[in-house]
């Protein structure tokens, strides 16, 4: 160590954000293709698209799995 330099700490830090970092990237792709509404209340007022009612959690999990094993 040479004198007037700092202590390097190799403890912390974030490390899970850039594990899943393609899956994130694919997720958000799968999103994208899906095909979006405006919502009822105040048109103009929003720029936000939002999914039809018929997708729940679980329809959209399954149809994720099943993009992901064509591909």
């Amino acid at each position: 160590m040479k004198a007037g330099s700092g202590i390097s700490e190799n403890h912390g830090g974030d490390r899970r954000s850039q594990k899943n970092v393609e899956k994130r990237k694919k997720v958000k792709a799968f999103i994208a293709n899906l095909k979006g509404q405006e919502s009822h209340y105040g048109r103009a007022k929003s720029k936000r698209i939002y999914l039809s009612a018929e997708y729940n959690i679980t329809i959209l999990h399954r149809l994720y799995n099943d993009s992901v094993e064509e591909s």
